[in-house]
C-alpha cells in the first residue's frame, strides 16, 4: 500500500499543487521537491540529494508531470517506482534510453506516443488521458466578478501565436531541395485534420539535412530517431502557420482576443468568452491537451480542431465543437455566436463531462492502483 509519495516540481505548469492537495486529502504523506539539475542525465549533486530524500523519507513512489531521466535513474538505483504523467508533446526526454528502466511507469495522455514507448519495450506504459481539478478551476472562474468582466469577448484564443518563420525555413545550412520538400509536407498536412502523416512522409536523408542544419545534438544517452525529431520540427511549423491562418480568418468578421501569456487569468478568459478557440499543436497527434479540458472545466464553450481522442471521449456538437477545415471553422464561429442558447447548452454539457470523466482525484486513485498492482 503506497502511503508516502515524493512529488517532483520541475516544469512549472503549476498543476503539482493540485496533485499534492488531493493526495494529502486521501491520507497520503507527500513530500515536495523543487531541486534543480544541470543536465537531464548527469548531475551528481542532484542525484545524491534525491537519493537521500528517498531513503530518509521512506518514499514509496515518485511522481512528476512529464519525464525526467535523471530522476528515473535515481529511482532505479533505489528500486523506487517512478510515475511520470506525460502531458506534453513533443518531449525530448522520452527518447532517453533511461525509459527502459523497469521501475518507470509511464502514463501518457497521447495514445500515439504511448504506442511508441511500448514499441521501445518499456515495461509499464499506459494510455492515460489528462484530468483537471474542475472545482478549483470553476471557483477561480466565477470569483471577482468586476475583474472577470474585463475578459468578456466574442472569440478568444489563449496560446502562442508567432508570425516569425521557423528557423529551418531560413537556415543556410539546409539544402533548398530539402526546404522545398518539407514545405510541401507542411502545406499538405495543413489541409488534413485527425491524421498526422508527417512522420510517414519525411525521408531519412531529408531528416538528416534538417537536423544538421539546425545543429540538433542529442548524445549517446538518447535513441537515434532522426525522422521523429524532424517530424516534430515540421509539426511545430504547421502549428505556427495554422494558428496564424485561423486567427486571421476569424478576424475578418469578428474581434479575436489573443492571450499569449496569461496563465493567471485563464479561468476568467475561459469563463467569460463566448467562444474559446483552441488550436491544438500538431505535435500532439491524438491526445486531449490540458487547455481543452481547462476551458470546459471553467464552464466555457470550446471550439477546437478535430482530434481523434476528443472525438472518442466527447460528443461533437453536444459537449464540444470541432472543425475540420478553415471554412468549417468560420461557419461554426458564425453559427454559435448567433445561437446563444445552443452555445450555453454545449458549454454546460462539456463541463459536466469533464467533472464526471476527467476528475483529477479519480485519475490519481487509478494511477496508484496501476502501480500497486504491478
Amino acid at each position: 500500500m503506497i502511503e508516502k509519495i515524493l512529488v517532483y516540481k520541475w516544469n512549472g505548469n503549476g498543476r503539482e499543487q493540485s496533485v499534492i492537495r488531493i493526495l494529502r486529502s486521501m491520507g497520503m504523506k507527500v513530500m515536495e521537491c523543487e531541486e534543480t539539475f544541470s543536465d537531464y542525465h548527469e548531475d551528481a549533486a542532484f542525484a545524491e540529494k534525491i537519493l537521500r530524500c528517498l531513503q530518509n523519507g521512506g518514499v514509496q513512489l515518485v511522481f512528476s508531470w512529464n519525464y525526467v531521466p535523471l530522476l528515473a535513474s535515481v529511482c532505479e538505483m533505489n528500486k523506487t517506482p517512478y510515475a511520470a504523467w506525460i502531458c506534453d508533446c513533443p518531449l525530448q526526454t522520452l527518447m532517453s534510453k533511461t525509459v527502459l528502466y523497469k521501475h518507470n511507469y509511464f502514463f501518457c495522455f497521447d495514445r500515439n506516443y504511448a504506442e511508441r514507448l511500448a514499441a521501445l519495450e518499456c515495461e509499464n506504459v499506459y494510455h492515460f488521458p489528462l484530468a483537471v481539478d474542475a472545482e478549483t478551476f470553476m471557483q477561480a472562474a466565477v470569483q471577482e466578478e468586476d475583474r472577470v468582466r474585463d475578459y468578456e469577448a466574442d472569440v478568444s484564443f489563449a496560446g502562442k501565436l508567432s508570425k516569425e518563420k521557423s528557423t529551418w525555413m531560413e537556415s543556410q545550412g539546409i539544402p533548398e531541395y530539402a526546404k522545398g520538400y518539407l514545405s510541401g509536407i507542411v502545406e499538405a498536412q495543413l489541409r488534413v485534420y485527425g491524421y498526422n502523416f508527417v512522420r510517414e512522409m519525411i525521408r531519412e536523408d531529408v531528416a538528416g539535412d534538417l537536423l544538421q542544419g539546425k545543429k540538433f545534438v542529442t548524445g549517446d544517452m538518447y535513441f537515434s530517431d532522426p525522422i521523429q525529431l524532424a517530424a516534430e520540427v515540421v509539426n511545430e511549423e504547421i502549428t505556427r502557420k495554422e494558428r496564424i491562418s485561423v486567427v486571421e480568418e476569424i478576424s475578418k468578421r469578428h474581434e479575436v482576443r489573443v492571450y499569449s501569456d496569461a496563465e493567471d487569468r485563464l479561468p476568467f478568459i475561459y469563463h467569460k468568452s463566448k467562444i474559446n478557440l483552441y488550436i491544438i499543436p500538431r505535435t500532439i497527434e491524438s491526445g486531449i491537451p490540458f487547455p481543452v479540458l481547462d476551458i470546459l472545466a471553467c464552464g466555457g464553450f470550446c471550439l477546437t480542431n478535430y482530434q481523434p481522442e476528443i472525438a472518442e471521449f466527447f460528443e461533437d456538437g453536444t459537449e464540444i465543437v470541432m472543425y475540420t477545415g478553415m471554412e468549417d471553422m468560420a461557419n461554426k464561429v458564425e453559427y454559435y455566436l448567433q445561437h446563444e442558447e445552443e452555445r450555453a447548452a454545449v458549454a454546460k454539457a462539456g463541463s459536466k463531462k469533464v467533472r464526471e470523466f476527467f476528475d483529477l482525484k479519480e485519475k490519481l486513485v487509478r494511477m496508484l492502483a496501476f502501480v500497486e498492482g504491478e
